[in-house]
C-alpha cells in the first residue's frame, strides 16, 4: 500500500478493510468489512452489507477524510464523509442495521440524502410518484429531439403508465414496474424523434432505431422487427400499451 500521511491508520493496518474492521470490534459491532469488488481498489476501498443494504468506504485522495456511499439495490442511498474512520463505522452499523436515512443524518450529520432516496425508503410507490413528477417539471431541453416531454404529458394521464418508474437510458424511456431494478427488465421503450413523434419498442430495445438511409439501433447493428410508430404522443400512448400487452402474451 503506498505510504499515504492523510491515513496513518489505514497505512498501519495495511488497507482499508482491516482499518475499517479495526473500528467496528473497537465499537462491537459485528459486522464483516469485505474488500471491494474492483481489484484496482482493494487497498483504498471497503465495504459492509447486509441483506440489500452496502455500505462502501474509501479513502479521499489528498486530505484526511473517508467517503461514504449507502447503496441498496444499486441506488445511492447518501453520502458523506469524515476524518474519523470511527464515526464512519459508526454511522455504517446505523445503516446495516436498518435505520432510517433521518435518523441516520441526525446523529451522523455528515451523512446526507436526497428527496427521492427518502421517498424510496418509504415505498415504491412514492419513489415512483416522486421520480414522475420530477420529469413532469423539469426543464425542457432547447433541442427538441431529445424532449420525452409531450409523451409523458398523455403517459401520466394513463393509470398503467403513471404506476412504471420510468428512467432514461441515453435519449431513451424505458418503463419498469419496480424502482430496485435493471434497465433490461423494461416493459417497454419510447424513443423520442424529434417534432412530438415517437418511436416505441416493447422490451427488446434493439428495436429501436435512427431513421435515416440505414437505420440502426444504439449498438451500430441492424434493428430487430417490431418497432411502432414513428406516432405522436397520444398514439404512442396508446401504441406502448399495445407492445406491453403483447408481451404479456409470449
Amino acid at each position: 500500500m503506498q505510504r499515504h500521511s492523510h491515513h496513518p491508520d489505514a497505512t498501519a493496518a495495511g488497507d482499508v478493510r482491516v482499518a475499517l474492521q479495526n473500528a467496528f470490534d473497537t465499537l462491537g459491532v459485528p459486522l464483516e468489512a469485505l474488500h471491494s469488488s474492483s481489484p484496482g481498489w482493494a487497498r483504498t476501498h471497503a465495504r459492509a452489507v447486509a441483506g440489500d443494504r452496502e455500505a462502501q468506504v474509501h479513502m479521499s485522495p489528498g486530505a484526511r477524510a473517508f467517503s461514504i456511499g449507502f447503496w441498496t439495490s444499486g441506488f445511492n442511498l447518501a453520502a458523506g464523509s469524515t476524518p474519523d474512520l470511527a464515526q464512519a463505522a459508526a454511522a455504517i452499523s446505523m445503516f446495516l442495521n436498518g435505520a432510517g436515512l433521518r435518523q441516520i443524518h441526525e446523529a451522523w450529520p455528515f451523512m446526507t440524502y436526497s428527496d427521492f432516496a427518502e421517498a424510496l425508503e418509504r415505498s415504491e410507490a412514492d419513489a415512483i410518484d416522486f421520480w414522475w413528477r420530477r420529469f413532469l417539471t423539469r426543464p425542457r431541453p432547447p433541442d427538441r429531439r431529445g424532449d420525452l416531454h409531450d409523451f409523458l404529458v398523455e403517459a401520466e394521464a394513463e393509470p398503467r403508465l403513471r404506476a412504471l418508474f420510468p428512467f432514461t437510458s441515453h435519449a431513451d424511456l424505458g418503463l419498469r414496474r419496480l424502482v430496485r431494478s435493471t434497465p433490461n427488465t423494461a416493459l417497454a421503450w419510447v424513443r423520442p424523434l424529434g417534432d412530438g413523434r415517437y418511436l416505441i419498442a416493447g422490451p427488446d430495445r434493439r428495436q429501436l432505431y435512427t431513421p435515416g438511409p440505414t437505420p440502426k439501433n444504439i449498438w451500430g447493428e441492424d434493428p430487430e422487427p417490431g418497432a411502432l410508430g414513428p406516432a405522436a404522443a397520444r398514439e404512442s400512448v396508446a401504441l406502448t400499451l399495445a407492445v406491453m400487452d403483447n408481451s404479456t402474451q409470449h
